[in-house]
């Protein structure tokens, strides 16, 4: 094997060869979308445990205090 050591040993690829711009605006949207959701899903995560640390009771999963009493 061959251990490249001189910078002539490389070929030049301009960097719009190397990705498809074309397909940005998809790509970026595909991102924002993901993004948003893991944002909305920390934000419910984080007020769920807002609820919990003032010691309101969820109306929506009463046996919590059941099972944190276990």
């Amino acid at each position: 094997m061959h251990a490249a050591t001189d910078a002539s040993d490389f070929q030049q690829i301009p960097i719009k060869d190397l990705f498809d711009f074309s397909r940005a605006k998809d790509w970026l949207g595909s991102f924002f979308h993901k993004a948003i959701r893991g944002l909305d899903s920390e934000t419910k995560l984080y007020d769920l445990l807002d609820l919990n640390a003032e010691g309101i009771d969820d109306p929506e999963f009463p046996q919590a205090d059941k099972i944190l009493d276990e």
